[in-house]
């Protein structure tokens, strides 16, 4: 882990080290569910990470507390798991069933 005295760093560096990801030691958009995560640049989980079998990329060991999929966080109303939602992301996997993405979100966010 990289740590940064933060009262060392004018607040541009500070967002330069995030949006670089000098503080995980890896690429964000390498990660297969947080690519898609409109917080990826801004997120500062701790979620262990390890590199898929079959790809180039990095899965999370535990399931992020939202998801990027329906944008629900975990407590809030309509929440549902990734893999309740058709994702599946381990060391061997990464798959999105689209359309029962699409489904969940035309309820949760259609207008009545």
């Amino acid at each position: 882990m990289i740590k940064i005295n933060i009262f060392e760093k004018t607040p541009k560096d500070i967002v330069k080290a995030i949006a670089g990801n000098e503080f995980s030691g890896f690429d964000i958009d390498n990660v297969e569910v947080c690519s898609g995560c409109q917080f990826r640049y801004c997120c500062i989980t701790n979620i262990k990470r390890e590199k898929s079998i079959s790809k180039k990329t990095m899965y999370n060991t535990t399931e992020c507390n939202y998801n990027p999929y329906i944008a629900k966080w975990e407590g809030e109303e309509g929440y549902k798991t990734l893999s309740e939602c058709g994702v599946v992301s381990n060391e061997h996997e990464f798959s999105i069933d689209h359309d029962k993405i699409a489904k969940i979100n035309a309820e949760l966010w259609s207008e009545e």
